[in-house]
């Protein structure tokens, strides 16, 4: 048996100790905020951009990109930011 859901409405809460919602394609348009701990069970990609309290994932990459290491000459690496 197959059902269609819909809901439509400004504001919806989905109160729940344990919610589950199974689908091929699952779209959430707009903002989604989750509170509390989120996990993913397999890949994640993000079309934006990737931030943790910390900052974004495009910094970090651009501190380890810009990371030099060990010269050939034997000098030090460069220093690493305090972050």
């Amino acid at each position: 048996m197959q059902a269609i859901l819909q809901i439509w409405g400004a504001n919806i809460t989905v109160n729940g100790t344990n919610v589950t919602v199974t689908g091929t394609t699952i779209t959430l348009d707009g903002n989604t905020t989750v509170n509390g701990n989120l996990t993913v069970n397999g890949n994640a990609a993000a079309t934006g951009t990737l931030a943790d309290s910390h900052g974004s994932l495009d910094r970090l990459r651009g501190h380890y990109n810009a990371h030099i290491g060990h010269a050939a000459t034997g000098s030090t690496p460069s220093t690493p930011d305090s972050e």
